[in-house]
């Protein structure tokens, strides 16, 4: 069953947007390949109260993992506040934010003001230099208080129903 899904990776998008995975056909010929192997050595081996695939970090794992996100879901939100033992808290900033930007083509001065300014107000929504089109590649399930953007609830449920074909397992959520 989750081998077959494998062959219907980039057969069904729904969606208007444009589908473009750079290396798709060696993404898709790894995972026949992992399938296949994972299938032989259960037939070699068994299977006993056990997954052949499981989705992790999440949760308490991801926190302790220092992971930006903790799922497979949308990320929360771009700024994190944790309350430690003994009262304190802690403001996190996601990693993945200024390699993103990096990538988009922005260049260090204007990553450093962006994320300088997501810091301060939570929100990468009005960051200096941050064009209209990129703000999508950072929405999260989270609407800051300065925020306008968010992602839909059932961006969730369609995640997990994206890659629930290719788990033996639940999608573990706490």
């Amino acid at each position: 069953m989750h081998r077959a899904e494998v062959n219907k990776i980039g057969k069904s998008w729904e969606s208007g947007e444009p589908f473009n995975v750079p290396q798709l056909d060696a993404l898709i010929d790894a995972s026949r390949e992992s399938w296949d192997t994972a299938l032989l050595c259960g037939e070699k081996f068994g299977y006993r109260n056990s997954q052949t695939t499981v989705l992790a970090p999440t949760g308490t794992i991801g926190f302790m993992m220092d992971c930006d996100t903790t799922g497979i879901e949308p990320d929360l939100a771009l700024v994190k506040y944790k309350k430690l033992v003994g009262g304190r808290h802690d403001q996190d900033c996601e990693q993945y934010g200024a390699g993103a930007l990096f990538k988009l083509g922005y260049n260090n001065n204007e990553v450093d003001a962006i994320v300088s300014y997501i810091d301060a107000t939570g929100t990468i929504e009005g960051a200096p230099g941050i064009k209209p089109e990129h703000l999508a590649v950072f929405d999260c399930s989270f609407k800051r208080p300065r925020a306008t953007r968010s992602i839909n609830y059932m961006g969730h449920i369609k995640m997990m129903a994206a890659a629930q074909p290719f788990l033996s397992g639940a999608i573990s959520r706490q």
